[in-house]
C-alpha cells in the first residue's frame, strides 16, 4: 500500500495513473469482504485528504497542459502536474476521481471522503463555474 501511494505522490505521469487504478481496483475487491483492509491504511497515510486536495488543482493543471504532440519530455512536480499532455492530465484526474467515487461507495470510505472536505474542494476548484452549453460566464449558487 505504501509503495502504491508513493507512486501516486512522486511517480511519473503514467505511474501515477496506474497506481491510482490499482488502488481503485483494490478498493473494489475489498468492498465485498472488508473495506477496512484497504481504507484504513489509506487513511493512516492521509491519502484521501491529498486526493481530495488535488481536485482543487484541476483547473490549473488543465491550463498548464500542453496539447497532444507538442511536448517531447514529460515533467512532473510534486505539487501538481505541469507541462504534461492534456491526455495525461485528464487521465490522472479521471483516475483520482474514480478512486474517490469507489471509496465513497463504502460506508467507511464515504466518511473519509466527506471528512477530507470533498464538497469544499469541488466548490473551491470552480470546475462547474462555466456554463457548459456556451462556455462563458461564472455560475454561482446565488446567481450571476
Amino acid at each position: 500500500m505504501d509503495i502504491l501511494c508513493e507512486d501516486v505522490y512522486t511517480g511519473d505521469a503514467r505511474s501515477r495513473i496506474y497506481a491510482l487504478l490499482v488502488l481503485e481496483s483494490l478498493v473494489a475487491i475489498s468492498s465485498a469482504e472488508d473495506p477496512k483492509l484497504i481504507l484504513d491504511p489509506l487513511d493512516r497515510l492521509n491519502f484521501v485528504g491529498i486526493m481530495v486536495d488535488s481536485i482543487k488543482q484541476i483547473p490549473n493543471d488543465l491550463r498548464q497542459a500542453v496539447p497532444a504532440g507538442k511536448l517531447t519530455i514529460q515533467l512532473v512536480t510534486v505539487s501538481s502536474l505541469t507541462y504534461l499532455e492534456t491526455q495525461m492530465v485528464l487521465g490522472y484526474h479521471n483516475a483520482c476521481l474514480a478512486l474517490l467515487l469507489r471509496m465513497a461507495q463504502t460506508r467507511n470510505g464515504s466518511i473519509q471522503v466527506f471528512n477530507a472536505g470533498y464538497f469544499g474542494a469541488v466548490r473551491d476548484s470552480e470546475i462547474f463555474a462555466t456554463d457548459p452549453d456556451i462556455g462563458i460566464g461564472k455560475l454561482t449558487a446565488y446567481g450571476p
